[in-house]
């Protein structure tokens, strides 16, 4: 009995809990020191509890942190836990209730929870106010040998976006095959020609033109497609560079006028020398040649760049008074080698304003495009400024 007593004062002496130093007071008053240890034990507990919800608590930070939809449920497929992107893209309700009850076109069955493998993938497709996704699911057991009972992790990927990127690639190489095979085929066909006949080219008068501008053409599509992978390759990195707007836009009418031997464009600059943009240097120098050059392939006239300042956000206005863009082209006008009604005989790659559009979102701006037939067109957007 007294050995049992040193261990037990031994033990809560670790805690600086504090208990008499003998058995004494024990035999002495035994409901106090009971009492006495009982409290010291119940502290014990609350601790480790403490503990213990404080350790969830992080996990379920983490798991939210995801930015997938993640569900844990148990052998009766029910559902222990659901982080916020589950209950965002699925149910508020998630949490405390069965799988069946939030998808009526997903079920587990008993068997391939029963299966002895660590993980598994399948598809399933869920309906959500009219729209169809397609869901690549990852499901991994998680054994717990103090229960000795499963649990199983989902994790949710939405392949609707994937999906769409192919297509889009799909659509991209189509277009830019057949937007390439036409200056190949014409240059070949003259060359084919001249090869066949040297002479030709004499009797051809037209024959070297031809040469020339399909060859700019064919350079002017590559440059377009490397400037628009570029742009892309860019969408996912940080836009930190420093740039003080006013010198920039100064150096650049300045550089583009004496480029392009234009000398029509009235810049009317109503920001702060001291303005500074977080922007990419190279991107925002194409989007303002794509720009300006759109501006005087369809208007002969005078070119106007308004800029102004608000609190957050430079806003740039770009303006012409050309052919203007119908309704329906307005709508088409950004897709990639859409040309609208009047443009077929105006050089281009119907890439520009494309390229235009990755690069303000690239900058988290916004882009605003306004036109009428016979009036002309202006294309405004914002760039943020430093805080």
């Amino acid at each position: 009995m007294y050995f049992f007593f040193k261990h037990l004062i031994e033990y809560f002496a670790k805690d600086n809990i504090y208990i008499q130093p003998t058995l004494y007071n024990f035999f002495l008053n035994p409901k106090n020191e009971i009492l006495r240890i009982k409290a010291s034990l119940e502290r014990k507990n609350q601790l480790l509890n403490s503990e213990l919800q404080e350790t969830k608590n992080n996990y379920s930070k983490l798991i939210d942190s995801i930015p997938l939809p993640i569900i844990i449920i148990n052998e009766k497929k029910f559902i222990l836990f659901a982080n916020e992107f589950a209950k965002k893209a699925f149910s508020k309700e998630l949490e405390k209730s069965f799988l069946y009850e939030h998808f009526r076109n997903f079920d587990i069955t008993d068997d391939i929870l029963k299966e002895e493998i660590n993980s598994k993938e399948f598809q399933f497709n869920n309906e959500i106010e009219d729209k169809n996704i397609t869901y690549k699911v990852l499901l991994q057991s998680l054994f717990s040998e103090e229960s000795n009972a499963s649990t199983f992790l989902l994790i949710f990927i939405d392949q609707s976006q994937i999906a769409k990127s192919l297509r889009e690639k799909n659509d991209f190489l189509a277009n830019a095959s057949h937007e390439l095979k036409t200056p190949i085929t014409n240059i070949i066909g003259i060359s084919e020609i001249i090869n066949h006949d040297p002479e030709a080219i004499k009797k051809n008068k037209n024959f070297p033109e031809h040469l020339l501008n399909n060859s700019l053409r064919l350079k002017k599509l590559i440059e377009s497609f490397l400037d628009l992978s570029r742009v892309e390759m860019n969408k996912d990195l940080a836009v930190n560079q420093s740039i003080n707007f006013n010198k920039f836009i100064s150096e650049f009418i300045k550089k583009y006028v004496f480029d392009n031997e234009k000398k029509n464009i009235r810049l009317e600059n109503n920001i702060s020398k001291r303005t500074i943009l977080i922007a990419n240097s190279w991107e925002l120098e194409l989007l303002l040649n794509n720009l300006l050059d759109n501006c005087f392939k369809y208007s002969s006239s005078k070119v106007s760049v308004l800029i102004n300042e608000e609190k957050e956000y430079i806003n740039i206005l770009v303006k012409d008074n050309g052919i203007g863009i119908s309704k329906f082209d307005l709508e088409k006008i950004k897709e990639r080698f859409y040309r609208g009604k009047g443009s077929q005989n105006v050089k281009g790659t119907g890439l520009g304003l494309s390229i235009v559009d990755e690069i303000i979102a690239n900058h988290k701006g916004k882009l605003k495009i306004e036109s009428e037939e016979k009036e002309g067109t202006s294309v405004s957007f914002t760039l943020k400024k430093t805080p």
